[in-house]
């Protein structure tokens, strides 16, 4: 499909603070972002909340990148009031400020259960590259839990969506989501609402999670509907696609991308 591989992270912060955002880089993140300058990053001491076991596990991927800077990407055990006990998730660190947790990843043939794809192992153990083509992604419950049952909405960063712009995946388009609902769902086929959505950095007020391109019921319209290439981003099936979902650029859209 004309849309590249989907790597979704979500960066969530602890309930004491500003709820962040999620990512969706076709594979998903769900973060909150860091505001104003980047820290330099200091050597990581082990101790209590840095995430790099399970009895030590961090309430959020943003909260240990917040408390030791120089944490680096990859796998960390968390654990919010709301989990039953620890867990381990993948980490993006670096990307816009750190602090992402990688809910989801793939190219096409998402299936938006609410029982996800796969397996919470796969997500975490497999990020990028060829082998993160089939599509991947937790359990709607797991998200919940990982947001301490927090809105979708509340999430001030919103959800990030990466688009590889290219068939190898070594370039990406930024995507922002601000989502609606108040419960996280992986149904966006059905054309949720959204409060606004930036595309490369250019912030659009309404549409949906179906298709920017065409209005849905019960979403506001945006300036983004009628627009093809990188500024439109689909979910449904597609016949050109052999009726595989994703999240798709528009005609005229990156060739090859995943």
């Amino acid at each position: 499909m004309d849309a590249p591989r989907p790597r979704t992270e979500r960066r969530r912060t602890p309930r004491a603070h500003p709820l962040g955002g999620l990512v969706l880089a076709l594979a998903l993140l769900v973060g909150a972002s860091l505001t104003g300058c980047e820290p330099t990053p200091e050597p990581v001491v082990p101790g209590p909340g840095d995430g790099l076991s399970m009895a030590t596990a961090g309430a959020s991927c943003w909260g240990i990148k917040r408390d030791r800077p120089g944490s680096p990407s990859g796998v960390y055990w968390l654990s919010t009031p709301s989990m039953d006990r620890p867990a381990a998730f993948y980490c993006d660190m670096v990307t816009d400020g750190g602090g992402w947790v990688l809910i989801g990843r793939g190219r096409d043939g998402w299936t938006f259960d609410l029982r996800g794809q796969q397996s919470p192992a796969t997500v975490r153990s497999t990020v990028s590259g060829s082998g993160a083509f089939v599509p991947a992604a937790l359990d709607a419950e797991v998200i919940d839990d990982l947001i301490d049952g927090a809105s979708p909405a509340a999430l001030s960063d919103g959800i990030r969506v990466e688009r590889a712009t290219n068939s190898a995946g070594t370039a990406f388009q930024q995507v922002k989501l601000f989502p609606r609902f108040t419960r996280w769902n992986w149904t966006w086929q059905a054309g949720h609402a959204l409060a606004k959505i930036v595309v490369d950095g250019t912030t659009s007020s309404g549409s949906n999670t179906r298709d920017t391109f065409s209005p849905q019921p019960g979403a506001s319209s945006s300036k983004l509907e009628g627009q093809q290439g990188t500024k439109r981003l689909f979910t449904w099936e597609w016949a050109n696609n052999g009726g595989k979902a994703g999240f798709s650029f528009g005609k005229g859209g990156p060739a090859g991308s995943t």
